[in-house]
């Protein structure tokens, strides 16, 4: 088990891990007005005299005022983190709530915000700044993939973490991350549905655009299988991954050592 996790930090380093993913994605200029269920903001063009046409904004309030009470959320102190450490979060979330009350349906500071505040272990906080970006945007894929991991890894509600993780694969079919993502929380946190694991992570091989990504999803198959204790398939998973990068030495060596596992076990 222990040579499987040294395997596994192999492969969330090629393919990163959690939410800091997301943090230097250049999102600015995203305005889709694409909403479900809600007007967010509508644009008009209404004539005036001599034939001009003057732009017309329609806001939705009730978003607004939503908008208005997760901005008005105090910094948290965030003791455990060294001063220079607290006043520089503190002054993203001055930034990125300044932007907000100005523009509330502009997608990139919303993830900033839960960021900078998961950071400060304002979890309930961050939850609030990406629920919120999910509703504006609910075509995007990062505010569901981070909402996924917040509720799996730090808030513990799994069925909350599952269903923002299947949205942001339907969002964002390709995206290796949130798969490997979703497979952990299935089999450490979700038992009954570990079963789900292997169509999951095989939709994701069909669909990375990298041979990194299916590298990293095979070997999280390959994972999976040694842990159900199916040693030949997760052979030929590694198998599946060196026939895209051949003579690759972290699998080679995965390899062989499932190989002298499977010949103990015959």
């Amino acid at each position: 088990m222990k040579r499987t996790i040294i395997f596994m930090l192999i492969v969330l380093m090629l393919v990163g891990g959690g939410i800091a993913l997301w943090q230097n994605k250049n999102l600015l200029g995203d305005r889709s007005a694409e909403i479900t269920g809600v007007t967010v903001e509508e644009s008009t063009t209404t004539p005036v005299s001599g034939g001009a046409m003057v732009e017309v904004v329609t806001v939705d309030e009730e978003l607004k005022r939503r908008a208005a009470a997760i901005l008005s959320r105090a910094i948290p102190a965030g003791e455990a983190l060294p001063p220079a450490v607290r006043e520089d979060l503190a002054r993203q979330i001055r930034e990125a709530t300044t932007v907000l009350k100005n523009d509330y349906n502009t997608l990139t500071p919303w993830i900033t915000l839960g960021l900078v505040r998961k950071a400060l272990e304002d979890y309930a906080g961050a939850a609030d700044a990406w629920e919120f970006a999910s509703v504006i945007r609910p075509k995007n894929f990062l505010s569901f993939q981070n909402l996924g991991f917040l509720y799996g890894s730090y808030l513990k509600d799994y069925v909350r973490a599952e269903k923002n993780y299947l949205q942001a694969v339907t969002n964002n079919p390709g995206d290796v991350g949130t798969r490997i993502n979703l497979a952990d929380l299935y089999w450490y946190s979700m038992p009954e549905k570990r079963v789900m694991i292997p169509d999951l992570l095989r939709g994701g091989v069909a669909r990375a655009a990298d041979s990194d990504g299916k590298i990293a999803l095979l070997a999280r198959l390959a994972a999976y299988y040694e842990g159900s204790g199916d040693i030949a398939r997760a052979i030929s998973a590694i198998d599946e991954a060196l026939a895209i990068s051949p003579g690759h030495s972290q699998l080679t060596a995965e390899r062989a050592r499932l190989l002298e596992k499977l010949s103990i076990t015959q």
